[in-house]
């Protein structure tokens, strides 16, 4: 704002017709700016016209007055929270999030570990929490190290926006177990196991064994000392609540001060 006179000027700023601000005695020949928070942009229609009007007037009342018109556009769906670092993690990776539309209108999201689509949601309903989760074998598939989860949700005009949660694997504990135990017409006696493994530095092993692998708290016997020194270890265990015995071989490898890798590769042996 200038004054060829040098007199005081005041401002009057409007969206639309609403008063939104007042200025009086503006320094001159200075950039000034108006600013439309989001909270008031939401309150206009979408893709119809909309006036800033900036009017003038000096102490001798000259008047001047300067007019924009803009257009508010489609908002994008809001994902809940701010992009973070959720630290390290060790056995799983679970986040809960919602995602709100200005508009009303309908929401589809997807979930992203790194680049890879893990999750989609065809309908989103607005507010309310969804909550994604990686345990169990899809946690321990992930590599050590960093990683992230992104959030992609988009309405039903195309807009789009995202949501990026990093984290940390860190492995602590290696577990390899069969799959399915070995079913056995009696309880199994003794057992002789070998394990193919490699230990780092600073790590330790363990091998644990049972022969009641199918109750719901088979009782682990550690037979590492007897495996390690070659020779068969005899079942302490004749007891079963399930109804079939089951022979099952568990490998548990403590990472402890190691700085490199341990590897399980598998386990041979012989039962009676």
């Amino acid at each position: 704002v200038s004054d060829a006179e040098g007199d005081d000027v005041n401002i009057v700023e409007y969206l639309d017709d609403e008063v939104i601000r007042v200025r009086k005695s503006v320094a001159k020949n200075t950039d000034l700016s108006i600013t439309i928070d989001a909270e008031k942009l939401k309150t206009l229609d979408i893709n119809k016209p909309h006036v800033l009007r900036v009017e003038a007037e000096d102490t001798s009342k000259g008047t001047a007055t300067l007019t924009q018109t803009f257009r508010r556009a489609n908002f994008a769906p809001i994902i809940s929270g701010e992009d973070r670092n959720i630290g390290t993690v060790e056995d799983k990776v679970s986040y809960t999030f919602s995602v709100t539309d200005v508009e009303g209108d309908a929401i589809k999201a997807w979930v992203y570990l790194d680049s890879e689509q893990q999750q989609a949601y065809e309908t989103i309903e607005d507010g309310k929490n969804y909550t994604f989760t990686i345990e169990g074998e899809g946690f321990l598939r992930l590599t050590p190290g960093n990683h992230a989860l992104r959030i992609v949700a988009e309405d039903a005009q195309g807009m789009r926006s995202q949501r990026i949660i990093s984290f940390t694997r860190k492995v602590t504990r290696l577990l390899a177990e069969f799959r399915e135990p070995i079913v056995t017409d009696a309880a199994a006696r003794k057992v002789f196991i070998v394990p193919n493994w490699k230990l780092a530095n600073g790590a330790t092993g363990k091998i644990y064994a049972c022969n009641n692998a199918f109750d719901d708290a088979p009782a682990w016997e550690d037979i590492t000392s007897m495996s390690t020194a070659g020779l068969d270890y005899q079942f302490k265990n004749a007891k079963r609540t399930a109804d079939k015995w089951g022979l099952s071989i568990k490998i548990v490898v403590e990472r402890g001060a190691a700085l490199l890798d341990s590897y399980v590769y598998g386990v041979g042996g012989a039962f009676e």
